[in-house]
């Protein structure tokens, strides 16, 4: 079934844990991917990086947002906002899927979505591969540099690794 973004917020509860999840999940997945970006720059002062380290770390983001917003994607500022709208300020958390889902449903807050939900449509009937490409690359350039920051011993390459992720084989240049 091909859905519109202008008829996801109709759909009932079924739909965002049946038929709908892997394109929803897909979308809550970035909107944290977009929240922990803006965190970690709203933070960048505080942490404690190598000399120069700072310079790359947010290079290597901004790579990111980049990559997303290139060719009419998720513009800059919309990427920034859902970071923002999926923070729950009073329990200074990420909302879960669940409510996240909710604030889809809800037309007046889930419009600010609509780019974040027609980029995945649009991704999902195979069109901008050349996009998902370097928003991939850009991902584990960012996942290399934090690992390495981090001495984590390739816990994110393990991790696609184990899960057979369809972009496994793209980590397994990662030592």
């Amino acid at each position: 079934m091909e859905i519109k973004t202008e008829e996801i917020s109709d759909q009932n509860p079924d739909w965002f844990i049946g038929n709908g999840c892997y394109l929803i999940s897909t979308c809550y997945l970035i909107a944290c991917l977009f929240y922990q970006i803006r965190k970690v720059r709203e933070d960048l002062a505080y942490l404690k990086l190598a000399k120069g380290n700072d310079t790359t770390l947010w290079q290597l983001m901004f790579r990111v947002n980049r990559a997303f917003a290139r060719e009419y994607g998720i513009y800059y500022v919309t990427q920034y906002s859902i970071g923002n709208d999926i923070h729950i300020s009073e329990s200074n958390r990420v909302m879960v899927y669940r409510e996240f889902c909710e604030l889809i449903r809800n037309k007046e807050k889930g419009v600010w979505l609509n780019g974040l939900l027609n980029f995945c449509i649009e991704i999902g009937k195979g069109r901008n591969e050349q996009r998902l490409d370097e928003i991939l690359d850009s991902i584990i350039s960012l996942s290399r540099f934090l690992e390495k920051s981090m001495k984590s011993d390739a816990s994110i390459k393990a991790r696609m690794l184990s899960e057979e992720l369809p972009f496994s084989k793209r980590m397994s240049h990662l030592k």
